[in-house]
Order: structure tokens, then C-alpha cells, then sequence
């Protein structure tokens, strides 16, 4: 799935500050830095498509680019409660 860290991902970062600019760290989803994550581009614009997320920062995303974009990783699929 298109920005999500794989069982494999690096493991080099513990927040975006780890990362090089233009980039984020990204978690498994769910783990929301539990563990460390792996440094990947981050997204300049998303298309608009409509699949919601509920991100690490507790805030709503329209989809997995739009969370990138804000230097988010994915809690779960769906809206935050």
C-alpha cells in the first residue's frame, strides 16, 4: 500500500528529525513510533481520492498521501473517533 512501512522497512529513525529534509519517518501503521521507522520521501501534492485515516497525530486524513504530506504516520484506516 502506497506510503505504508513495510515488516522490512530501515529502521534508522525515531521522528522526522531523524530524517533528511523532504523526508519522514515512517512507522508501521498502528505502532505510531513504538518502534523505530524508516525515512521515505514525503509526498509533494495527493490527488484527491477519498480513503480515510486516523493518523498518529489523532487528526483525520483523507488518505495515506495527505497524512505523509503533514509528516504523519497511520494509526488505523478510517476516521479518528
Amino acid at each position: 500500500t502506497y506510503w505504508t512501512c513495510p515488516a522490512d522497512c530501515d529502521t534508522s529513525c525515531t521522528n522526522n528529525g531523524d530524517c533528511t529534509r523532504g523526508e519522514l519517518c515512517l512507522f508501521q501503521d498502528g505502532t505510531c513510533g513504538d518502534d523505530k521507522g524508516g525515512c521515505v520521501p514525503r509526498p509533494t501534492e495527493c490527488s484527491g481520492y477519498a480513503a480515510p485515516v486516523c493518523a498518529c497525530d489523532k487528526n483525520d486524513y483523507g488518505n495515506r498521501c495527505e497524512a505523509a504530506l503533514g509528516g504523519q504516520s497511520i494509526l488505523r484506516e478510517g476516521a479518528c473517533e
